[in-house]
């Protein structure tokens, strides 16, 4: 976490991406806007300058989001890794600390203050309430700050509730393979039941049957988030081959606004390139 006076702010927790780096303590950050990779420090990457200050105050959200989130969730997370590395079942008592990881995670990221600003202003509309562009967004900053400012904000919780619903299996890369991660790290799919191809935005909603959702944990370790529908056994690890790891990257490199993240250098197939340039983020991908 940055201290007060930092301008760095991280809506990728630094914990988490400390999971994806090298030997050298190094992320391998692919921007996608140019498809050009450099060698960076978790410090350097998943931030977004100002983002947690409070609006027409000096101060930032940042020590209560230390105190209140990271704290928290940094050491679940590396009990997590322990567990999946080292075992065969995934530990039912660590299934809540990764529903409120994921929740805070999928609340956290810019995309979601965007939506709310959206939806801020068409209730002023429909009420006819004025609200100029700074007031607009000043409105919106200060609801998403107080939506984060913790793990037991009402939004965080009922979005955990609604992750717990879901049934979780887990991937473990094998040897050699690397799952990548992104700026928008959790990646949420839904399925055609039809023509078993997949949609991936982080728009889709969570609560149909067909939902799928992948949330990379680690370099080698992926949780998926399914409502039975996929051939996982619940809190199973399983071993990911070339081609699902592949598949996983896949929709971690569509997925994301900016930037990919991995502990190795990452080389894109140019025609993929191309195809997600034309589809971006609501490319469908084969299953």
């Amino acid at each position: 976490m940055s201290s007060q006076n930092s301008w760095r702010h991280h809506v990728i927790p630094q914990f988490y991406l400390r999971a994806f780096t090298n030997l050298d303590h190094k992320l391998y950050r692919l921007e996608k806007a140019h498809w050009h990779g450099k060698w960076l420090s978790p410090r350097q990457v998943g931030f977004k300058p100002h983002f947690h200050r409070v609006p027409g105050r000096t101060i930032t959200l940042e020590p209560m989001l230390d105190r209140q989130v990271e704290s928290v969730l940094a050491p679940s997370h590396q009990r997590m890794q322990g567990a999946l590395r080292f075992g065969e079942v995934f530990p039912q008592a660590e299934r809540d600390a990764l529903n409120r990881m994921v929740a805070h995670q999928l609340v956290r990221l810019p995309h979601q203050r965007t939506r709310l600003q959206d939806l801020i202003q068409q209730v002023a509309q429909a009420r006819r309430i004025p609200l100029s562009a700074a007031e607009l967004e000043k409105t919106t900053q200060l609801q998403h700050l107080r939506m984060i400012s913790s793990l037991e904000t009402r939004v965080v919780r009922d979005l955990t509730e609604t992750v717990a619903s879901f049934q979780v299996s887990f991937l473990k890369a094998g040897r050699g393979l690397t799952f990548w991660t992104g700026d928008v790290p959790l990646v949420i799919g839904r399925a055609d039941p039809h023509t078993g191809r997949v949609q991936s935005s982080l728009d889709l909603p969570l609560g149909q049957v067909q939902t799928q959702l992948y949330f990379p944990l680690a370099r080698d370790l992926v949780a998926v988030f399914h409502h039975g529908t996929l051939p996982m056994p619940p809190l199973r690890i399983l071993i990911a081959k070339a081609p699902e790891v592949e598949w996983v990257n896949t929709r971690i490199l569509a997925n994301a606004h900016r930037d990919v993240f991995s502990a190795g250098k990452i080389d894109v197939d140019p025609a993929l390139q191309r195809a997600l340039m034309q589809g971006g983020a609501r490319i469908d991908l084969d299953r």
